[in-house]
């Protein structure tokens, strides 16, 4: 991932559109961000962090007004993009945050939203692919592999904040480490295997208390006592089950035997049964018999009834017809002669003289339609022509209007325009003005920071002091411990001594009367306790000095940019205010009329365009004026040669279709009365033709003979019935099996008797041993379950005790031997993996004296194992990093910020990032640990990776050829200066 370009306007301390061009440090590779202390350095990296991720770290995250340049004027917006690539593709994020801007109308404010768009090269222009804030940081976030947190611990290393890191105790860098390397997972895991082993030990209580409730169930159900242990639990199950299974055998021999006697009653009284049954049949089909015989007259009468009502049914469609036939002729009779008396004076029954009459007329009234359509517009016509003239004549007066308009508005014009020409160039001296004020009023600020910077100079010397003397005290307490570590170093060597061996310091072998540790007896711990209070002393007082001289620095700066006090300041700024003022209402005015000549002059074009249209749309009304009245004169002269002799078209109109519908008519009614006396002979021919082929002489007698269909379906399936009732008699009676019956009827008592008892019997037996059974295969069952209950809760037990040990081992117990919780130990792993990188940079910055390890403790209930501590080969001292003076810090700092960058660089998928910025710190280093951490930071351009530092030390200046300078304008606002 590789950063190209920075643009900014109205960020911080930046004004105008600045754009800073990163590819240029591309050959150099190392450049370096100069300026004056808060010229807006770092401004730049805020830029950065806050184009990609919408966040500015030294604001707490937050991007809204905090971020917005004071030096901006109501309504110009805040913007900052940054363009950059991954792979072989080039993206660019514009943002602006929300501001207050002044309303479009009225007065007050309105919130302007924030505005974003996340973009993709696509040849030499850009294309938007996201303009949602959220989505945009996911984007970014997914591209480069990195979170907003993770850029600013390997990309961004923020002034100030690269060493907390270094110093922060083991709990803090396990959250930045847990945050970075997601790691929670770890310790979710951990969690979720204790759920699981608390209740697999849960699972093995109910299985207990299962086995136990099933043991005592069975016993219950079989009726027996429970086993005296669960040892003897499958013995006590085989043998109930054995006694369980003798019962249900002797139950099975007692059901067959009582089975099979109840049969042999079955079949003798199903026997019995069957002769009565046949008995009755017999009986049945006598009775019936005799119930036939006596219906049989009447239905040989229906039988001939039916017969004679279908042959009429045949012969009575014609009938109908031939009665329909007369009574349509004679309607048809009817309707002629009142249509013939309807219509005098047109001949009665020539079809086709009516035929052509019909026609003739129907051709005169469709000649009429038209000029009666006329007749009915001629007065609107006549008043068109009317309103025509009067339009044309109306619409000239209104021409005449506007080029009276015309020549008014072009004379105004001409006064207003001599009103602007002697107003002269008030927009120039309008801008001097407000240049002075803005530079006064920027002088002013800087006055009031000068003042804020002398109280803040005045506690910062106060505090340098008491740092001051605080060291001094803690160097006066070791020089005391070890002036009285001296005193009583002779009790120390006689502690050593042996009887026999040579003293170090007499060499005699003997040792009568060897010193002892007096009171005030002080060994080498206390003093290296000591030293390392009284080092830690100095380097708070180095802190205090170092910030003393920042404010000192910055207090010169802000004095040296206001130039007089803040009361003559004050002053000077609202005299030059009063003056803007006035200016700035002489500049409305003259905008005003300035606007007011732009407004005619755009009235006289638009009576011009005006004009022209008016002379075109007046010929248009002479046209259509000639035209109407044209149109009136030809309708008029159409209308009196159709009217004729009538008073009217629509009355000639009316007079002939009166003519023609009663024609009509009449022609209608002749052609029907022709059809329908065909109609009439041809329905009495085929009456004669039915009833000679039917048995009727009459077309009475066939009506006479006639039944409704439902009668003649009633009849028909009566008889039908009877006949089928008597053959079902006559082949019952027939059936072998009633031949030799018994003449007297069979009694069943005695065999039914029989039958009964004999069922009771089987049914008892079967009944017994169906609950024989029933009870073997409950207890066979609930014995099954005893068995499974017991081999599962054996493999649950072991599967407990397997999530128990890896429970233990997990969170540090057990088997762990380095008794660290699983997370502990990942995270311990990744801080041996950034030790490992960090080690490399801190060995070439501190020409191998100094090396980070990570120290093994974890006696605090586990949480341990994350401390670090300082190696230093020339002492063989171990070290917390706290004990390391000011430039030391810095360079351990420094190593182990790249070792992270790498590591998390390694764990964002292999990412290479080719742009790193360091901010300040260099100013703790002497001459010499500078020149070897700049050839550190110089091998980190290997691969063409560029690296922006920041820092205001001259010595910088020297190393670095590449740089970048940042200047404050006379306004007071940052901006680019030279680019070397």
């Amino acid at each position: 991932m590789r950063i190209h370009t920075i643009t900014v306007k109205g960020f911080g301390p930046y004004r105008d559109e600045t754009h800073v061009d990163i590819d240029a440090f591309a050959v150099d590779g190392l450049f370096l961000i100069g300026g004056k202390t808060g010229a807006g350095k770092s401004s730049l990296l805020d830029a950065l962090a806050y184009g990609l991720f919408g966040t500015v770290p030294r604001y707490g995250g937050k991007a809204d007004e905090q971020v917005r340049s004071r030096y901006l004027e109501p309504g110009e917006p805040t913007e900052v993009a940054v363009e950059f690539s991954v792979g072989s593709t080039r993206y660019r994020v514009w943002r602006s945050p929300a501001y207050q801007r002044p309303k479009q109308r009225g007065d007050g404010f309105t919130t302007q939203a924030a505005q974003l768009t996340l973009s993709r090269r696509a040849g030499d222009d850009y294309e938007v692919f996201e303009t949602k804030i959220g989505n945009a940081e996911r984007h970014v976030q997914g591209l480069i592999g990195l979170t907003a947190h993770q850029f600013l611990q390997v990309v961004l290393l923020a002034q100030g904040q690269f060493q907390e890191f270094l110093v922060a105790g083991s709990e803090e860098r396990r959250a930045l480490l847990r945050t970075l390397f997601r790691t929670e997972r770890f310790d979710r895991y951990t969690e979720a295997v204790r759920e699981r082993a608390r209740a697999a030990e849960a699972e093995v209580g109910a299985q207990t208390a299962a086995i136990d409730q099933a043991t005592a169930t069975l016993a219950r159900h079989a009726e027996v006592d429970p086993p005296a242990s669960s040892e003897q639990v499958d013995v006590w199950i085989e043998d109930l089950l054995a006694t369980r299974r003798v019962i249900v055998e002797e139950t099975s021999r007692r059901a067959e035997a009582a089975e099979r006697a109840h049969a042999d009653a079955e079949q003798q009284s199903r026997e019995v049964e069957r002769v009565i049954s046949l008995q009755r049949r017999r009986a049945d089909a006598l009775e019936r018999r005799t119930l036939l015989d006596q219906r049989r007259e009447d239905i040989e009468e229906q039988r001939r009834a039916v017969a004679s009502a279908q042959q009429a049914a045949v012969a009575h469609p014609a009938v109908r017809a031939a009665r329909t036939a007369t009574t349509a002729l004679e309607e048809a009779e009817r309707s002629h002669r009142r249509a013939a008396e309807a219509a005098p004076g047109l001949p009665r029954d020539d079809v086709e003289s009516l035929r052509l009459q019909v026609v003739s007329l129907t051709e005169q009234i469709g000649a009429l339609t038209a000029p009666a359509a006329t007749e009915h517009q001629l007065p609107d016509l006549e008043q068109r022509s009317r309103d025509a003239r009067d339009a044309d004549q109306a619409f000239s007066q209104t021409v005449e209007r506007q080029r009276v308009e015309r020549r008014q508005t072009d004379t105004a014009l001409s006064h207003l325009a001599e009103r602007i020409a002697a107003d002269g160039d008030l927009g120039a001296r309008h801008a001097e003005q407000q240049a002075e004020v803005e530079r006064l009023t920027a002088r002013s600020h800087a006055a009031r920071r000068a003042a804020t910077f002398r109280e803040e100079v005045a506690e910062a010397e106060r505090h340098r002091l008491a740092r001051q003397e605080a060291a001094h005290d803690a160097e006066k307490r070791l020089i005391d411990l070890r002036r009285r570590q001296l005193d009583g170093w002779a009790s120390t060597v006689a502690a050593e001594l042996s009887d026999g061996e040579p003293c170090p310091v007499c060499g005699s072998v003997e040792h009568p009367s060897p010193a002892r540790p007096g009171e005030d007896h002080v060994d080498g711990s206390a003093v290296d306790q000591a030293e390392i209070e009284h080092q830690q002393a100095r380097d708070r007082e180095s802190e205090a000095s170092e910030s003393l001289t920042r404010l000192t620095t910055a207090l010169e700066a802000a004095e040296e940019e206001a130039g007089a006090s803040l009361e003559e300041l004050t002053t000077l700024a609202a005299e030059a205010r009063t003056e803007w003022e006035r200016r700035k209402a002489d500049l409305a005015a003259h905008e005003e009329r300035q606007a007011e000549a732009a407004r005619i002059r755009r009235r006289l074009a638009d009576l011009d365009t005006a004009l022209l249209a008016s002379d075109r749309h007046q010929a248009e009304l002479s046209e259509q004026a000639t035209a109407a009245q044209i149109t009136w004169e030809k309708a008029a002269a159409e209308v009196a040669e159709a009217r004729g002799d009538h008073p009217s078209v629509a009355d000639r109109l009316r007079d002939l279709r009166q003519t023609s519908e009663a024609a009509q008519r009449l022609l209608t009614a002749a052609e029907t009365l022709t059809r329908r006396r065909a109609e009439a002979d041809e329905a009495e021919q085929a009456l004669a033709a039915a009833l000679a082929e039917s048995p009727f002489a009459s077309a009475e007698q066939v009506e006479a003979a006639l039944l409704p269909a439902v009668e003649v379906n009633r009849l028909d399936r009566e008889v039908a019935e009877h006949d089928q009732a008597r053959a079902s008699v006559e082949s019952v009676l027939a059936e072998p099996e009633l031949a030799d019956l018994p003449a007297e009827p069979i009694d069943s008592t005695a065999s039914r008797d029989t039958y009964l008892r004999t069922r009771t019997a089987a049914r008892q037996s079967a009944a017994e041993q169906a609950t024989a059974q029933e009870r073997l295969d409950s207890l066979t069952g609930q014995a099954r379950t005893l068995r499974s209950l017991i081999s599962r809760s054996a493999d649950q037990l072991a599967r407990c005790e397997t999530v128990r040990d890896l429970d233990e081992a997990l969170h540090g117990a057990g088997a762990n031997e380095l008794k660290m919780p699983l997370e502990t130990f990942a995270l311990a792993a990744e801080l041996d993996d950034i030790l490992g990188a960090a080690n490399g940079h801190l060995a070439r910055m501190t020409t191998g004296r100094y090396t980070l390890h990570r120290s093994a403790d974890v006696a605090r209930r586990g949480r341990g194992g994350l401390d670090l501590l300082v190696l230093d080969a020339h002492t063989d001292d171990a070290r917390t990093p706290a004990s390391l003076s000011g430039g030391e810090k810095f360079q351990a700092s420094l190593a182990l910020a790249l070792g992270l960058a790498e590591a998390v660089t390694a764990r964002a998928g292999g990412l290479r990032l080719d742009t790193l910025f360091i901010d300040e710190g260099f100013g703790s280093l002497d001459p010499e640990t500078l020149e070897v951490t700049m050839e550190t930071l110089d091998a980190l351009r290997e691969g063409g990776r560029v690296i922006g530092l920041i820092s205001h030390v001259e010595a910088m200046k020297e190393q670095i050829p590449a740089q970048l300078r940042v200047e404050v304008a006379d306004g007071g606002w940052s901006r680019i200066g030279t680019i070397v």
